[in-house]
């Protein structure tokens, strides 16, 4: 049985979408990250739980997971990357998160699927209410993705690369059971 799923993107990028089809097609429960918009606090200790507790989530989908996506996001809409600040705090619990997140990886190696439908595809928001900084730093955040996704599968991380645009959903669900 495949491990963790964790799907990432930049926002507009299809992964919600797809978080509840896969959810729906592998009888899993799906989870949302919770976003710094919800409070540092209430952030840091879900960082904390899915990591601490991995046997409990092992099997869930997670549609964006803050230990990946806030050193993408962070640096560039908020001058600062709050993963990276907990790491600095010692008096913090979650300070000791990014060891405890690495020890996740290699224990449970959690595949992450890569929302990517290209950035012409991301750009187009629409009416849709985006956090702020997001639509203005689209481009910055799409290559710091694109960097990020790389670093993950040089340390030996299963990055499955998924366009809505030319991917069909059978290909992908493949992918991800082979």
């Amino acid at each position: 049985m495949m491990g963790m799923i964790i799907v990432e993107g930049l926002d507009n990028s299809g992964k919600s979408t797809l978080v509840r089809k896969l959810a729906f097609s592998l009888s899993r429960a799906s989870v949302v990250s919770v976003p710094p918009t919800q409070g540092i606090d209430a952030m840091r200790h879900f960082c904390f739980a899915s990591v601490a507790h991995t046997n409990m989530y092992s099997s869930l989908i997670f549609d964006r997971h803050a230990n990946i996506s806030e050193p993408v996001y962070g640096p560039v809409v908020r001058d600062r990357d709050e993963i990276q600040l907990w790491q600095e705090d010692p008096n913090y619990i979650a300070a000791g998160m990014y060891t405890m997140f690495s020890a996740l990886w290699n224990k449970r190696r959690p595949t992450i699927v890569f929302c990517d439908p290209g950035l012409a595809s991301i750009l187009e928001f629409g009416e849709r209410e985006q956090m702020e900084g997001v639509i203005d730093n689209a481009e910055v955040l799409y290559h710091r993705y694109h960097n990020h996704m790389k670093r993950f599968e040089l340390d030996g991380c299963r990055v499955i690369p998924y366009n809505y645009n030319v991917d069909s959903y059978t290909q992908l669900l493949g992918r991800l059971t082979e």
